[in-house]
């Protein structure tokens, strides 16, 4: 009978104990959320009645992210000051940076009637992430000093808030969604949806495995409007190694005899039940799967979401065909083959603007198309497929 203890453990080279720590610390996806410490209405009250309060700065990490608002947030600067009425003084205009033309300053003034902006700018707010806690952070000081020196920190600052959420930038993955999040706002500072513009610009530096959820990676061959969308953030994150574009999150999965009323959506009471299955989810630890030809072909059709099923499904069901036509019946390397056609699509993106701006060119990804979801989701999926290639034997 194997042995329940190894008392020599400690007496193993500090390399050796590390990696045996990395195998018990698996790889957590991330689902970075904000949290807001102050109220948007009692601001726009107090910014549309009030003066500029004299406190109101801007913080300097903005200008990280000027390629983006300097196209977004009007700049008036035609507001006389007193110098120019034959007043003089020796104070200095008080700048949070000094402006140039990739960079120009943002006057205060021209956010009077923009308190949707000077929210963004100046919102009070905190960054987390409900992922489990690696348990080896916590267990002894050896376990704990090795991670550490491995990589794992406290990170996602914010401009009013310190760091929340533990993450190792080389081996955990930071997971993004769109439109989901209730305060995760930003699309002012950085023109997207992800919250980005919320980010400390160190923290986003170090990130190399990102995941996006509310990409529409199969549909059209052009990739349409999020290809700009996805050039965007990498640019913003600028070291990113690899991409998962997640085609569907396991743990929002319509399990078969969920009710639907008759505009689709699920009834209040499965969506009650979702909301907290949600909740539970977030807490776990995911994995990640590739997308396959069973995902597209079998009877559920994962890789559409579900408000695009009647104009996604057939689009990319045909395409898959196709592909297999002129494969010999093989359709194991289609998502690869959309991989690295995104991946060129990206490339193509970062040369246009970086020859446009003359910018430093910003990593291009390893993409991979893949669900995503706790083990048990995952083990419904790998049921899915056995069922199909079942059937596809059996033809």
């Amino acid at each position: 009978m194997a042995p329940e203890t190894f008392p020599q453990f400690p007496l193993l080279p500090p390399e050796l104990r590390l990696q045996i720590y990395l195998l018990a610390t698996p790889p957590r996806f991330i689902h970075i959320r904000e949290h807001l410490l102050s109220d948007y209405n009692t601001f726009h009250l107090n910014w549309t009645n009030n003066p500029i309060p004299p406190d109101f700065k801007l913080h300097p990490s903005l200008t990280y992210f000027a390629h983006e608002w300097r196209h977004t947030i009007p700049l008036r600067t035609t507001q006389t000051t007193l110098t120019s009425h034959g007043f003089t003084t020796t104070k200095p205009v008080p700048q949070s940076w000094t402006p140039s033309k990739s960079c120009p300053e943002i006057p205060l003034h021209s956010l009077l009637d923009e308190p949707e902006i000077a929210w963004e700018l100046s919102k009070e707010s905190y960054l987390y992430s409900k992922a489990p806690i690696p348990a080896l952070l916590h267990t002894t000081t050896d376990s704990r000093r090795l991670l550490q020196n491995y990589g794992y920190e406290l990170a996602f600052s914010t401009r009013t808030n310190g760091p929340r959420t533990w993450i190792c930038c080389k081996h955990d993955v930071v997971y993004l969604t769109r439109n989901l999040d209730v305060g995760m706002g930003s699309a002012g500072i950085t023109r997207e949806e992800r919250g980005l513009g919320l980010f400390m610009p160190d923290d986003l530096k170090c990130v190399k495995r990102l995941a996006l959820e509310n990409v529409d990676s199969t549909l059209g061959r052009d990739w349409g409007h999020d290809r700009d969308r996805v050039a965007r953030v990498l640019r913003v994150f600028g070291g990113v190694e690899e991409l998962f574009l997640v085609e569907r999150n396991l743990n929002d999965w319509m399990e078969v005899g969920d009710e639907w009323d008759i505009d689709g959506a699920w009834s209040k009471e499965d969506g009650e039940r979702r909301m907290r299955e949600w909740g539970c989810a977030e807490g776990r630890l995911w994995g990640w799967v590739e997308c396959e030809e069973a995902d597209v072909l079998g009877k559920e059709g994962l890789v559409n979401n579900w408000r695009q099923f009647y104009f996604s499904r057939e689009n990319i069901c045909c395409r898959l065909v196709d592909y297999k036509r002129e494969n010999g019946g093989d359709g194991s390397g289609f998502f690869q083959c959309l991989e690295q056609h995104f991946e060129q699509i990206l490339k193509n993106e970062r040369d246009k603007v970086g020859g446009e701006e003359g910018m430093t060119l910003w990593r291009i990804p390893n993409i991979k198309i893949v669900h995503v979801g706790t083990m048990g989701k995952m083990e419904r999926l790998f049921e899915m497929r056995r069922e199909y290639w079942r059937a596809a034997e059996e033809k």
